[in-house]
């Protein structure tokens, strides 16, 4: 339960970080990663198998948002940072899916 609420408060997290601070902000990410990384150590009770695998895969998919999002602060390369983002829009994209499905399965 405590995962769900940090995963929870995570948005409260990232909305209060001073975009002008690169380092600042590159540590908050990296930080925001703990609690999708705790998830994906957690062994399900057997009827939340699948529901499990979904969620993971949805945790997955957020920890790359947030690493492609810090690969994106330390560039300048525009071409880069438009590749970065098509890579941060496509994990953006399974991390919904995926945790939708998870929870759907979970019956929430």
């Amino acid at each position: 339960s405590q995962i769900g609420v940090d995963i929870y408060t995570l948005s409260d997290n990232i909305a209060n970080i001073n975009s002008k601070d690169i380092e600042e902000t590159k540590k908050a990410l990296e930080n925001s990663k703990e609690a999708f990384s705790k998830f994906l150590e957690i062994t399900p009770p057997k009827e939340y198998a699948d529901a499990h695998e979904k969620i993971k895969e949805g945790c997955k998919a957020m920890v790359d948002v947030i690493e492609q999002s810090s690969k994106a602060l330390e560039t300048s390369d525009e071409a880069q940072k438009k590749e970065i983002e098509q890579k941060i829009n496509q994990s953006l994209e399974s991390a919904l899916y995926n945790l939708i499905d998870g929870s759907d399965l979970m019956g929430f």
